[in-house]
């Protein structure tokens, strides 16, 4: 049960049933579980998803997710991960990640100079909305006044502010854990995520709810954090659905 219900219940068992003591920050997925869900993602066009976007400062990766739930036609849920940085940036970077490699390989989107452009990323989000029914955009409501978010706004994309605190954050971050334990989940084995999983720091409050710590990790965890708040969309959908009148005071009620 420890194994399979995650982070809480392995504390739980540890702490009561074994004396052990844990810290309040754990590793989280291993690679061998998170590559079991790597089954080659289907052709996904018009069909329904949630996004999820980690904006990060001009100089640091920016990160786009897409939650495909099951629907007809998709047997089970589906993602999608995009990435962007600075050229410049991506040429100095020093962590463990093959950054220049993955943007060889198309994984890693860049644009010229040491600030990133944010009309490029922009426009590569616009275009997904034209490829997928993307019924909501969760973003940090910190960054609400982000180019991006107010160009996507401007051009009507579904945006909306979402908290990085335990209570917005646990729910997704639970439900994630779980479809990937089960193997409810094909990615397509992106390696930036793949390298961004194996970076996440869990953390945990009294009451048992978890949230990824990027205070606690050195190397970048912004997939895996766009990937929680397009699941946060996702389980929200009856809300979203009913015409989204929880979303009047700007934050996402779960």
């Amino acid at each position: 049960k420890a194994i399979n219900e995650g982070i809480p219940k392995e504390v739980q068992f540890k702490t009561k049933n074994l004396n052990i003591w844990t810290d309040s920050s754990m590793a989280w997925l291993n690679d061998e579980t998170w590559m079991k869900c790597s089954g080659v993602v289907p052709d996904l066009t018009g069909k329904l998803c949630y996004g999820g976007l980690d904006l990060a400062a001009t100089e640091d990766t920016n990160a786009f997710t897409l939650i495909f739930p099951k629907q007809e036609g998709l047997e089970t849920r589906c993602s999608l991960h995009y990435f962007w940085l600075p050229e410049e940036v991506l040429n100095k970077k020093t962590e463990a990640g093959d950054y220049a490699q993955w943007a060889r390989d198309g994984f890693i989107k860049t644009t010229e100079g040491d600030v990133m452009d944010h009309r490029f990323i922009t426009k590569d989000i616009s275009d997904t909305l034209t490829k997928y029914q993307v019924k909501a955009i969760a973003f940090d409501r910190y960054l609400a006044y982000h180019g991006v978010v107010q160009e996507l706004m401007d051009e009507g994309a579904p945006m909306v502010q979402f908290g990085q605190g335990y209570k917005d954050m646990s729910p997704p971050t639970k439900e994630m854990g779980k479809i990937v334990k089960s193997g409810e989940l094909r990615h397509g084995g992106n390696p930036v995520m793949r390298w961004m999983v194996g970076n996440v720091v869990i953390t945990m409050n009294p009451a048992e709810d978890i949230k990824m710590d990027k205070s606690k990790v050195q190397n970048k965890i912004d997939g895996p954090v766009s990937m929680v708040m397009a699941l946060g969309m996702e389980m929200a959908k009856p809300d979203i659905e009913d015409g989204g009148s929880i979303y009047d005071s700007g934050e996402v009620i779960l």
